[in-house]
């Protein structure tokens, strides 16, 4: 909030920094002190930079309007598109499949996976973080990706699939044999290579995650006897080695831990629940998979996956056990192994979204009534409305809690607006005055001085790709813009991220505590203050070419916390 000066998570500030600089300077960095490379999964940060070039909005604006918007809208369709290809690669046996606006069931699944069924604090109990998908840019991003990638695979597996009906023999040691065609050739060496490579620029963690799952698949359909598959399979692991060493962060790696994410990063008391309630999805789906084929014992089992006719419920649970693994053997800064352990929950659910019209005929199959009217309903069908009704009620719960949590949040920052404009105690239905609420924001702290750095990201490209911008640490306005110590870390990355510049000598103070995440590893930190001599332009021109600038914009303030900035040419 305004009062609280700073009162914003440093995350948004860091992606959109690396926004800026690629925008700017075509380079993946945060631009605290020249432009040393970040290694990190910035595809989605690229993506926000070009949205802004096409938008004419600049990237931190963006980034408040692209996830909701934008991306959300995406990963919907994403969903969708993954499961209608799963109705087509698998019709219906009886043929009753209907479209899928048709079909109530699937948009009760798709509303179900999207808000949750239990209450919200039930959901965050277990890490089943709806939100995460609008909190994490490049989370979102990476689904929004990787769901379309998911249906094109299902689509491709089904044309090998009808395609080699005629060639399968009867054989024991000729069951699973696949020839790999010029067109499966193109797919696996040309298209599987660059979509994986792609999503690991947004999201490292599926990447991984699809690697695992097309190696299995290589292996369960037997393409692992195609030297063509087989080269495939070995390139594609080579280029995604290749792009982890690029995008991977390795602060985030904090060494081994034993189940570590179950047991501290899951609410205390719920920790024996997770692999139940986390990957709910997963089981579901796997569980009515098995049914679904007949499989009523061990044996049954064994011969449904011999005959790969569980090769989709192989996949979810692949990608579910893979995504579990990172979390409870490393220590993953942040709590970010949730970005491994929740894709299995973006696999399954359009998967369910697909099949559960299907299995719910097959419950609910029409009979004669021996009676009519209210004695005619059957008890299967009470039963279900007795579990609809309650779970119905909760997901309005969930969705009215997201709703009045925005809603307050905006009533507030109006409210302190309007404090500050002068105005206090008008009722929160009439805080709508475009001009009060102007007025407020003029007179907001820090507000010169963001206006001026956010204009500074108008100027022209041309000139920006030269220029780089200097704080003095005597500014106090900015280097304590955020009020609480420990996070002096991350005042640095407030310049590049509102301005679109980098910063020259921009580094924390050498009284903070400089975090070892955030890239901040990749620049010298400072160790003693900063003196007169170091703002002298001389001086600053110096370091500004030997960082490859030609120009530096001085930020000065003048009494009454009234900015401007100095040009320097070098």
């Amino acid at each position: 909030t305004i009062g609280n000066r700073g009162n914003v998570h440093h995350d948004p500030l860091y992606n959109v920094a690396i926004a800026n600089m690629m925008r700017a300077y075509g380079k993946p960095s945060t631009g605290l002190d020249g432009l040393a490379y970040i290694p990190y999964h910035y595809g989605a940060s690229w993506l926000h930079s070009v949205w802004a070039d096409l938008t004419g909005l600049d990237v931190l604006a963006l980034y408040s309007l692209a996830p909701p918007v934008i991306l959300a809208s995406v990963f919907l369709c994403g969903l969708l598109v993954l499961c209608i290809e799963a109705r087509e690669a698998r019709p219906a046996r009886d043929g009753g499949d209907r479209p899928i606006e048709r079909e109530p069931y699937v948009w009760v699944v798709l509303a179900a996976a999207t808000i949750g069924l239990v209450p919200t604090l039930a959901l965050d109990a277990l890490t089943i973080y709806n939100r995460h998908l609008l909190i994490s840019e490049s989370y979102i991003a990476g689904l929004a990706f990787m769901l379309p990638c998911a249906a094109l695979a299902v689509r491709w597996a089904a044309g090998r699939e009808s395609a080699n009906v005629g060639r399968r023999q009867v054989g024991r040691r000729e069951v699973g044999r696949r020839e790999v065609g010029r067109r499966d050739a193109l797919f696996l060496l040309g298209v599987v290579p660059v979509l994986l490579v792609c999503l690991g620029f947004l999201k490292v963690s599926m990447m991984l995650l699809g690697l695992a799952a097309l190696l299995w698949y290589v292996v369960r359909a037997g393409l692992y006897r195609s030297p063509v598959a087989v080269v495939a399979a070995l390139f594609t692991f080579g280029l995604c080695l290749a792009t982890y060493k690029l995008v991977s962060v390795p602060a985030q790696n904090q060494g081994l831990v034993p189940f570590i994410y179950m047991r501290y990063d899951v609410r205390s008391g719920w920790w024996p629940y997770f692999l139940i309630g986390h990957f709910i999805w997963s089981w579901v789906y796997i569980a009515a998979r098995v049914r679904e084929e007949g499989a009523v014992t061990l044996s049954d089992l064994r011969l449904a996956l011999r005959r790969g006719r569980l090769l989709d419920a192989e996949i979810v649970a692949v990608v579910a056990i893979c995504g579990f693994i990172p979390g409870e053997i490393i220590s993953i800064h942040g709590g970010s192994a949730i970005y491994f352990s929740d894709v299995q929950r973006w696999i399954a659910s359009p998967l369910m979204m697909a099949f559960t019209p299907r299995w719910i005929r097959a419950l609910f199959t029409p009979v004669s009534p021996r009676n009519k009217g209210l004695a005619s309903v059957r008890l299967v069908s009470v039963a279900a409305w007795v579990i609809a009704i309650p779970l119905g009620l909760t997901m309005l719960l969930n969705v009215g809690r997201a709703v009045r949590a925005s809603a307050a949040q905006n009533i507030g920052l109006r409210s302190e607006l309007y404090a500050l404009a002068g105005q206090p105690g008008t009722s929160t239905l009439n805080m709508r005055s475009p001009a009060v609420l102007a007025t407020g924001l003029a007179r907001a702290p820090d507000q010169s001085l963001i206006s001026v750095l956010r204009s500074l990201d108008q100027m022209p490209r041309d000139l920006k790709s030269r220029t780089a911008l200097f704080i003095p640490q005597s500014d106090t306005s900015f280097w304590n813009i955020f009020r609480e110590a420990d996070r002096c870390s991350y005042t640095s990355m407030v310049a590049p991220a509102t301005s679109g510049l980098a910063l020259i000598d921009g580094m924390p103070p050498s009284s903070c505590a400089v975090t070892g995440q955030y890239g901040l590893t990749a620049y010298p930190k400072r160790v003693t203050p900063q003196s007169a001599a170091d703002t002298l332009p001389e001086t600053l021109c110096a370091k500004a070419k030997d960082r490859g600038f030609g120009r530096v914009l001085f930020l000065q303030s003048s009494p009454g916390n009234v900015y401007s900035t100095r040009p320097i040419e070098c």
